[in-house]
């Protein structure tokens, strides 16, 4: 996805086991970068990688749980609708477990948390546009920007 489309990719730093070194030798891919603050120097610099604390994990759910939630309005362009069933199944097992922590209460919840990331920065995301190739359009409706001429009615 990287290579191709130039994707932003947004590896989860806290457990991470040499994914962000291998990305930063490729060179070739857009690795997403979190501002930190240095409180001794007074300084801010950047990091690589998604870092899941106990301040962005219940952010970065809550917003995702919101986006399922307004999806279901039925208004278009809002919100998020999960349709994979891997998904659907880890978020049927999620919930609060008597620590306090959201998380599996049955089994992984590696698919909900990497979406829950990837929906965070949804804003950071790479538009697709499917290629147009002239070959692929009719040959009556190429440069007529969709309309074609049918004995005096547009269509």
């Amino acid at each position: 996805m990287a290579r191709y489309y130039r994707a932003l990719i947004v590896p989860e730093e806290n457990h991470d086991r040499g994914l962000i070194e291998m990305l930063k030798e490729r060179g070739d891919v857009d690795i997403y970068q979190r501002e930190m603050f240095n409180r001794r120097e007074n300084t801010t610099t950047a990091a690589l990688g998604w870092q899941t604390t106990t301040k962005t994990r219940p952010m970065m759910l809550e917003t995702f749980a919101t986006a399922i939630r307004e999806a279901g309005k039925g208004q278009i362009g809002v919100g998020y609708e999960v349709r994979c069933p891997w998904i659907i199944g880890q978020m049927e097992n999620f919930g609060t477990k008597p620590n306090g922590k959201l998380e599996a209460l049955v089994g992984h919840d590696d698919d909900v948390m990497s979406v829950s990331i990837g929906f965070q920065n949804i804003d950071q995301a790479t538009p697709w546009f499917e290629d147009q190739r002239s070959s692929w359009i009719p040959p009556e409706m190429r440069g007529s920007g969709g309309r074609v001429d049918v004995g005096g009615q547009w269509s």
